[in-house]
């Protein structure tokens, strides 16, 4: 489900990841996993890594893993879900944006047409009812076998804590451009790209 990701569900804690003093992981029962957050059932145990607020001052932190296996040329895609913590803890509903963001090392680079970031999961007519989970999805064409990917919060709002889980990194599947386009055809916003 992860692909080239190791531990993309932080269910071994940060094994296969280089985690910045302070940051941890833990589970909360009331954050949907990763399949119910496109419908509407609810799951329990779901593990994170969890950022510690930014203070108004502070840089932010990142959150590293390396990716083995890659095939120079070929384009893959990462995923990965973010949402504020305390927000999903207290079931507060509606769309919150984390300003979470990721870098890809020197072996990738990003296809910006293709990249985006989806705020809010569900923008439907359920929205409203479900925390806001953030989707956040880069295309990238490999240039190496390996590469670094760094999660960092250093955009997010101040005193925000922001969780973080379903890292994975794929081959990208063409027919995602597609859905893609779908979501801006009746003129909606329902998402942003990454800049």
């Amino acid at each position: 489900f992860y692909g080239l990701v190791r531990n993309g569900d932080f269910e071994k804690g940060f094994d296969g990841w280089r985690a910045p003093a302070g940051m941890t992981v833990a589970t909360n029962d009331k954050l949907p996993p990763y399949e119910g957050r496109f419908s509407r059932v609810r799951g329990e145990g779901v593990t994170y890594a969890e950022f510690p607020a930014r203070a108004a001052d502070g840089e932010g932190q990142a959150l590293v893993c390396e990716i083995a296996g890659l095939v120079p040329g070929r384009l893959y895609t990462l995923q990965f879900c973010s949402f504020d913590v305390e927000k999903v803890k207290s079931g507060a509903k509606g769309a919150a944006p984390t300003g979470v963001r990721a870098d890809l090392g020197a072996g990738a680079q990003r296809d910006a047409r293709l990249s985006w970031n989806f705020e809010g999961i569900g923008a439907n007519k359920y929205s409203v009812r479900r925390p806001g989970i953030n989707v956040h999805h880069y295309v990238f064409r490999a240039t190496a076998e390996k590469t670094t990917i760094s999660i960092s919060n250093r955009n997010s709002p101040e005193k925000t804590v922001v969780g973080v889980n379903a890292v994975s990194v794929c081959p990208y599947v063409a027919a995602e451009e597609d859905v893609r386009e779908v979501r801006h055809e009746d003129g909606q916003k329902r998402g942003s790209e990454d800049d």
